[in-house]
């Protein structure tokens, strides 16, 4: 079974968000800096919802997917990142690291892929009426 890190925003999208609740996949809430400082208390709140659903993976056969880049590219935050990659943002680790940490003898494998859009960067439009060129996993 495949499972993802989601946002909890997605709990809330109509059918989907119940069925990926139901699914048992873990939602992380992603607090701003700003609200961070005014609750710091809620500061390691992802890092034990990561930690549950890891001791979960860790009985139940699971495939586990990361999206090191962690966010949408755009131009702005590619420049203000100072990013080293031309059309990557800097990878964060985080996530990996508390895998590897809680789960880091159960690992099989890791499979690294890099999706490519030749043409450029789909809208999400494109990708549900099926109008996207090309797509390249490497």
């Amino acid at each position: 079974m495949l499972k993802f890190f989601l946002k909890q925003q997605l709990l809330y999208v109509p059918g989907i968000g119940l069925a990926l609740w139901a699914r048992d996949f873990p939602f992380m809430r992603r607090h701003s800096n700003a609200y961070l400082r005014a609750h710091p208390e809620k500061r390691h709140e992802d890092l034990q919802a990561a930690r549950t659903a890891c001791r979960k993976f860790a009985v139940v056969p699971t495939s586990v997917m990361n999206f090191a880049e962690g966010t949408r590219f755009t131009p702005q935050k590619h420049r203000a990142q100072h990013s080293p990659y031309r059309h990557l943002l800097k990878p964060k680790t985080g996530a990996l690291a508390l895998a590897l940490n809680v789960l880091g003898d159960k690992f099989h494998s890791f499979l690294d892929v890099t999706i490519v859009y030749p043409g450029g960067a789909p809208t999400f439009w494109q990708f549900l009426c099926g109008e996207v060129p090309g797509v390249v996993v490497a």
